[in-house]
C-alpha cells in the first residue's frame, strides 16, 4: 500500500512540478522539506548524434536534517527523445521505474538516512530529427506526508493538500551533426 501511496503522489508532484520552487540550501521553517537532496556523482552524455543513445546516471544523497521515507528519484527527459524506442534503467536499492511521458520516477519503498545515497542509470534514444541542445533533468522528489497518510485510500489521498518538493539538476546534452564523407 506504501508503494502505491508513493506512485500516486509522484505523479501528482509530476504534474504539479513546474509550480514547485526548489528548495533552500537548508530546513529551517515549517515550509522547507524534512530532508534535502543533493544530486551527486553526475554524469551523462555531453554529445550525441541524431537517433544516438545518451545515458543518464546519477546519484542523489540525503543531507539531512533527517532521514527520508518519502521520497521519489526521477527526472525529465529531453524533448527529442525517442519514446517509441526502448529505454533502460539500472537502479540501486531495487528500485523500480517507470515512465509517463518524457517523466521517469522510480518510487522507493526504503527509508535513507542522513549521508546515504542511492542511484539510477537511464539510457533512451534520441530521435533521428534531433537539434541543438536536448535538455533534461535528473533528481529526486521530496514529499512532507502527514501520519497516518499512508493508510488513506486513493480518493482521499488525492483530497490531501500534499508538500512537495523538486531537487533536480539541469543535464544538457549538445546534438552534433555526422560528418560528411
Amino acid at each position: 500500500m506504501r508503494t502505491v501511496t508513493r506512485a500516486i503522489a509522484g505523479v501528482a508532484l509530476l504534474a504539479a512540478a513546474a509550480l514547485v520552487a526548489p528548495a533552500a540550501a537548508s530546513a529551517t521553517t515549517a515550509d522547507d522539506p524534512w530532508s534535502l537532496f543533493k544530486v551527486t556523482k553526475l554524469s551523462y552524455t555531453k554529445k550525441a548524434k541524431p537517433g544516438g543513445y545518451v545515458t543518464y546516471t546519477f546519484h542523489v544523497t540525503n543531507t539531512g536534517p533527517h532521514a527520508a521515507d518519502y521520497f521519489d528519484v526521477g527526472g525529465l527527459l529531453p524533448k527529442d527523445v525517442d519514446l517509441k524506442k526502448k529505454i533502460v534503467y539500472g537502479a540501486g536499492d531495487d528500485l523500480k521505474c517507470f515512465l509517463d511521458g518524457r517523466h521517469f520516477l522510480c518510487p522507493n519503498d526504503f527509508i535513507l538516512d542522513v549521508g546515504d545515497s542511492t542511484w539510477v542509470s537511464i539510457r533512451f534514444q534520441l530521435k533521428k530529427t534531433a537539434k541543438s541542445t536536448q535538455t533534461g533533468k535528473v533528481g529526486a522528489f521530496v514529499y512532507d506526508i502527514p501520519a497516518g497518510a499512508e493508510n488513506l485510500d486513493r480518493a482521499r489521498l488525492r483530497e490531501q493538500n500534499l508538500k512537495g518538493w523538486e531537487m533536480m539538476r539541469t543535464v544538457k546534452t549538445a546534438v552534433v551533426k555526422p560528418k560528411k564523407k
